[in-house]
């Protein structure tokens, strides 16, 4: 189709501008995704966060406090058969509701922001809404495998405003604000 075709050369462009940033393994999954897979995981990449932490990467779409295993995404068009194909795939990891600490996103003054995390084009801080000492910030979720990383670069992030404000609902059920930081250059 065309859109498996638009997928293939946005892949290889990236190929050839960074040689060696699609690794062989991930070209084989792309070989073998069809075309309801393809739009299942576009999907998934409109909801997907990134944080870095150290030398690794985690991006995941968090389940918003439920348990994406027992449907919590359903209502994103993200259920269990759709997250079972994407696994079978090799495009998410098989625990499907894994976790992240995003407590070095949270910064009491958003000026010294420790880390940030991406969505949707975006990053973002965690602001808190209360004195409360935080220790921690669960965000559990579907996380993407190396190769599902490897091909949202390609996919890119569309806009989920639905999804978007369920986030950031999700985060002030935990006393947190979601604030865009600016990115100097």
């Amino acid at each position: 189709s065309e859109n498996m075709q638009a997928l293939w050369a946005k892949v290889l462009a990236g190929e050839v501008e960074r040689p060696g940033s699609t690794s062989l393994h991930t070209l084989s999954i792309l070989k073998d995704l069809d075309q309801a897979t393809a739009v299942a995981f576009e999907n998934l990449c409109s909801m997907c966060t990134v944080i870095h932490y150290g030398r690794g990467i985690d991006a995941r779409v968090p389940s918003l406090g439920g348990n994406a295993a027992t449907n919590a995404l359903q209502a994103y068009g993200l259920d269990f058969p759709v997250l079972n194909s994407l696994n079978e795939h090799g495009l998410i990891i098989s625990e499907f509701n894994s976790w992240m600490d995003y407590k070095p996103c949270v910064s009491p003054d958003m000026k010294t922001v420790t880390s940030v995390f991406s969505f949707q084009g975006r990053s973002w801080g965690l602001l808190p809404l209360t004195q409360d000492e935080i220790t921690e910030v669960k965000v559990s979720g579907v996380a993407l495998t190396r190769a599902g990383w490897e091909l949202s670069s390609a996919v890119g992030s569309g806009i989920r405003n639905d999804y978007a404000q369920a986030l950031g609902e999700f985060f002030g059920k935990r006393n947190l604000q979601m604030v865009e930081v600016r990115q100097s250059t």
